[in-house]
């Protein structure tokens, strides 16, 4: 036993050393006995080296990195496939980012163009893997210079583009939302954007399309798996190097399951954590297994020509199906991500320049997108991020695409001017590029730190604007619309309490109506309980069978304990209520129930029931609000979503007059489509477009007793 320990002992040992070393164990014969040395260099080519090959056009049967592997004991043809440069994965490269870009602009046909990402982690997994497997079958892998590589990658454009948001965020972004820009930027530079942007995720959170830095979270994912990966497979390639691909395959079964479940339990979870992403990029380590060790596949791509073609074709297919048949509602990384990544595996293994795949990907255009596609992915997302944070109203398709070739252009800008320069280590030594990659993170938490400290630099910021920017802080907005709501939820009746009973239910929309009876006092009329009960789950009193279907994918577990028609101490409250108020966030799917919901609460209770519908005020810029004078301000009437007027009209439409309050009008005026934003005497009524401030609740109460909504609100039906 303790010989056993001793000698696994020293492996490890050996192992440690070796990273920090240069290589593992490069073993050089000579006369007498066999002595470790290392190679310093990396094998792989950089992209700027890639680059300056293929522009000399040198006709040769292997590139400069195949040709240093002709003694490996991988098969030379075979291991040529699976590490020269090939243009396809380049022109994948762009397919991914474009999707992505154009998910990001808003357009309706790329509704699942985040699936891109998702095409990055295959790719990243093979790349990176068959590199790793390289060097550790000639035992000239560090991970020093593994480190290097990837420092040399990915920190000095990512430097750049939070450096370059900084001016921007200072001139556009609130306090609030400068605070939570201030910690991604500590959570980018320590690799846990992911995490931070998955504890941000909350109802009432700043929406996704208005953070700078929200982009990096799939960094992230790669950054935490470029740590633990190499050491995973360093640890198995000393001990149990057979294992390696059954450990893949375990591991990678493993995350798929967790992200299966985690997409209809915990979605925001699953999106955002490497557990749930690991399988992704597992998938592309299999593929890079594959490659190096069969060493027949070579001459099936060439005997079997169109099952190749054929096998490619299909991949496309898949990548390009789940960009244009996905969308939000499906549930993701689920089984469903299973189309895009085996669509990238496809094309991959099969795709050569001799296909027809390849021969498209590898068009001159294509491969250039795919060359400057990290530093394009970077720069997109701030640039959308910062022209929306700079408009009163949603940029137009015209401007949409300009800034898509925008990103574009500066993607290529900083490839040419920042990635190729960073990587030639003639320019910049190791020692440099560690020594900036830990000064640049330094300052960034620096800032980040003063950022957070200073409440998001709030003293930009004085006089009458304050009370405006105070509105704008997540945690104050929060406090204010949820509190009330929540203090009465559940609440007995009390039975010797002579005053009316009224039973709210719904999520933040019924919060709102409950704020507007405080601010009228006229919650000292009546006694309120209240029921919370989210828009995913149906605010509907009909069995849970007839609309379960109807219920988005990522909510499924969570609705599973929310159902009115099964909650007994519900219908026991209902029962003693004298009215029963519904107000929700509601779909446009729940205006086919709605009708038959009412009439079901009617024939169990008797009592009388509303049905509040929904309000908007259109999108809201804040920072643009405080150049305004207050006579501009209460000019203003925003434009509200068409779709949120249709699904009010429709819930009209269905009901009768006496079970329906029309919010929208109440809120808006006869013209519903535009909505003033700011009371007659200058006050805001909203925090963010459809959630009210205090001044926006008072209002409301005040038009719900004027219009009559709250008279003769009696014991009986």
């Amino acid at each position: 036993m303790a010989r056993t320990f001793s000698i696994y002992y020293s492996k490890v040992k050996n192992v440690v050393k070796s990273l920090f070393k240069g290589g593992i164990g490069i073993k050089k014969k000579s006369t007498g006995s066999e002595e470790s040395r290392t190679l310093p260099r990396s094998i792989p080519i950089t992209y700027f080296e890639k680059l300056t090959y293929r522009l000399k056009d040198r006709k040769t049967t292997q590139d400069p990195v195949s040709r240093k592997f002709s003694g490996s004991e991988f098969n030379p043809s075979e291991h040529e496939r699976a590490m020269k440069y090939r243009r396809e994965i380049d022109g994948l490269r762009a397919v991914a980012v474009l999707a992505v870009i154009f998910f990001h602009a808003g357009f309706n046909a790329f509704q699942g163009g985040y699936v891109g990402v998702d095409v990055f982690f295959v790719i990243s997994g093979y790349l990176i893997t068959t590199i790793i497997l390289s060097d550790m079958n000639n035992q000239k892998f560090s991970i020093v210079t593994f480190y290097e590589r990837r420092a040399r990658r990915i920190l000095p454009a990512l430097f750049l583009v939070m450096l370059c948001c900084l001016p921007f965020a200072w001139f556009l972004l609130l306090p609030n939302d400068f605070k939570d820009f201030s910690e991604s930027l500590a959570a980018v530079s320590v690799f846990s954007s992911n995490i931070l942007f998955w504890r941000q995720s909350g109802y009432f959170e700043t929406a996704s399309e208005l953070k700078p830095l929200l982009h990096t979270w799939s960094l992230a994912v790669e950054e935490q798996y470029y740590i633990l990966f190499p050491v995973f497979l360093m640890l198995l390639w000393k001990f149990r190097k057979r294992l390696i691909f059954a450990a893949l395959m375990v591991v990678g079964i493993a995350s798929l399951a967790a992200a299966e479940w985690g997409a209809y339990n915990n979605p925001d979870m699953t999106f955002f954590l490497l557990p749930t992403r690991a399988w992704e990029l597992a998938i592309g380590a299999l593929i890079a297994f594959y490659f190096l060790y069969n060493r027949q596949h070579a001459e099936f791509i060439k005997s079997r020509k169109k099952v190749s073609e054929v096998l490619g074709i299909i991949g496309l297919l898949l990548i390009c199906y789940s960009i244009f048949a996905f969308d939000e509602d499906t549930p993701f990384p689920s089984l469903y991500a299973l189309i895009p990544t085996v669509g990238t595996g496809l094309i991959i293994i099969f795709s050569t320049s001799e296909t027809a795949v390849g021969r498209f990907l590898g068009i001159k255009a294509m491969v250039g997108i795919g060359l400057i596609s990290y530093s394009t992915y970077l720069w997109h997302y701030p640039i959308f991020v910062f022209a929306r944070r700079a408009s009163l109203t949603e940029p137009g398709t015209t401007l949409l695409l300009f800034l898509s070739a925008l990103s574009v252009l500066l993607g290529f800008i900083s490839w040419r001017f920042v990635e190729s320069p960073f990587r030639n280590k003639g320019i910049i030594s190791r020692k440099k590029i560690f020594s900036f990659g830990a000064v640049g993170s330094f300052l960034f938490v620096v800032i980040a730190f003063v950022g957070v400290y200073t409440g998001g630099f709030i003293y930009r910021y004085s006089g009458d604007d304050l009370e405006m920017v105070d509105m704008s802080f997540v945690e104050n907005r929060d406090k204010y619309v949820t509190s009330r709501f929540l203090r009465l939820l559940g609440k007995e009746f009390d039975k010797n309490d002579s005053r009316p009973k009224v039973l709210i239910i719904g999520d933040s929309y019924a919060q709102d109506l409950t704020n507007a009876l405080f601010e009228v006092d006229f919650n000292r009329q009546i006694q309120i309980s209240t029921h919370y009960i989210s828009k995913e789950c149906g605010n509907l009193f009909i069995p849970k069978s007839q609309f379960e279907d109807e219920i988005p994918p990522g909510y499924v577990g969570a609705c599973k304990e929310e159902s009115l028609f099964e909650d007994k101490d519900l219908r026991r409250r209902m029962s003693e209520a004298d009215q029963i108020w519904f107000a929700s966030s509601w779909q446009d799917w729940q205006s086919e129930y709605i009708a038959q919901s009412v009439e079901n609460v009617k024939a169990l209770t008797g009592k009388k029931v509303k049905v509040f519908g929904r309000k908007n005020f259109g999108y809201i810029n804040i920072s643009e609000l405080l150049e305004m004078t207050e006579n501009e301000r209460i000019a203003i009437r925003n434009i509200v979503p068409p779709k949120q007027i249709d699904v009010n009209n429709e819930m009209k439409n269905s009901l009768s007059p006496e079970d329906f309050v029309d919010v929208e009008k109440l809120l808006c005026g006869n013209d519903i489509k535009i909505c003033p934003i700011f009371t007659d005497t200058g006050e805001l009524k909203t925090f963010d477009g459809t959630h009210l401030t205090p001044y926006g609740a008072q209002y409301y109460g005040s038009q719900l007793i004027r219009n009559g909504v709250l008279a003769n609100i009696s014991r009986r039906r």
